[in-house]
């Protein structure tokens, strides 16, 4: 168990051009205490490595780090594919360039740990937003401040940070 200051925290990752990178802050008595969030940083279609770094490099002390591991999507072109895992070869380079150490969750996986019932709804999307909203009932789920809606790629990032707390850290 890593405390600083008796603070622990724990990074989750939704790596796609809309994701977001989700930073929670624990205390002592395992209550939420802070937050610090990076939507990801494109720089002409590729992941923004410099301002990726910056913020990863305060955060370097992270108990567990969750990146969803994502796939080629069928159907897509061989040029958005490519794009695609470049971007993610790009973000693991950074996390080893920090360095953070970090665990490949599949999405089912970490959906099946913190997603939760009560809403009849098939989309994931949508079941994540809501448990997001359930979880971290003070957080604001938004892009930024202008955004009227819920970022899914927020609310993913921060329950795959849920994930890595609740199924991954040592107690």
């Amino acid at each position: 168990m890593i405390r600083v200051n008796g603070y622990r925290k724990f990074i989750g990752i939704d790596p796609g051009a809309n994701g977001f990178v989700s930073v929670l802050i624990y205390d002592e008595y395992d209550d939420l205490v802070g937050s610090d969030y990076l939507p990801m940083p494109m720089v002409y279609g590729r992941v923004g490595g410099l301002e990726l770094y910056d913020f990863l490099l305060k955060h370097k002390d992270c108990e567990v780090c969750v990146v969803e591991d994502v796939h080629a999507i069928y159907g897509s072109s061989a040029k958005s594919n490519f794009s695609f895992g470049r971007n993610v070869g790009g973000l693991h380079a950074i996390l080893d360039a920090v360095p953070i150490k970090f665990e490949l969750i599949q999405p089912k996986t970490w959906q099946s740990g913190v997603i939760l019932g009560g809403i009849n709804s098939k989309d994931t999307k949508v079941r994540s937003i809501h448990s997001a909203g359930v979880h971290f009932p003070l957080e604001d789920l938004r892009k930024s401040s202008r955004a009227t809606k819920p970022h899914d790629g927020k609310t993913d990032s921060m329950l795959m940070a849920l994930y890595g707390k609740k199924f991954l850290a040592k107690s």
